[in-house]
């Protein structure tokens, strides 16, 4: 159960850095 629940911790901060960098790139752009 606990190597579950650090997986989809681990995911999670894999998509919020995902979400930053993909944030930054926009504001580039422009």
């Amino acid at each position: 159960m606990p190597e579950i629940l650090s997986k989809k911790a681990s995911y999670n901060i894999n998509a919020c850095i995902f979400i930053a960098v993909d944030h930054v790139k926009k504001k580039n752009n422009l």
